[in-house]
């Protein structure tokens, strides 16, 4: 059975979060997460919650626990200021993109439809 890649388009949730986490602790357990459209934001470390753990904190808590390939789509990411180190160098800003996540591309995904079942998370 393949695993599966949850593909993340809602802004500020913690669905994506709890199903990743559900899915990651079976049997086959997650392939990928492929971040994309406002569903970026939820990498965005200059977002701060009104009470408790910023999502950001708590998907970077969860990548580096679980060593999941995580991606945030460039375009989608360029267009709401979440830079990876590379991008904000460029650019004279902050890293803005959460630890553990990097950006990535059309080609990812392409990938992930081969090798998994893919589940867009709303």
């Amino acid at each position: 059975m393949k695993p599966y890649t949850l593909l993340i388009s809602h802004e500020s949730d913690t669905t994506a979060l709890e199903l990743a986490t559900a899915i990651h602790a079976t049997e086959p357990g997650l392939y990928r997460l492929f971040f994309f459209q406002a569903g970026v934001s939820q990498l965005n470390t200059n977002c701060y919650p009104t009470s408790g753990p910023a999502l950001a904190q708590r998907w970077a808590d969860f990548l580096r626990d679980s060593g999941i390939d995580a991606l945030a789509c460039v375009t989608s990411a360029l267009a709401r200021g979440v830079l990876d180190t590379a991008q904000a160098n460029k650019l004279g800003r902050h890293p803005t993109l959460c630890e553990g996540a990097s950006l990535g591309g059309l080609g990812q995904l392409a990938d992930a439809y081969e090798h998994s079942r893919v589940v867009h998370v709303k």
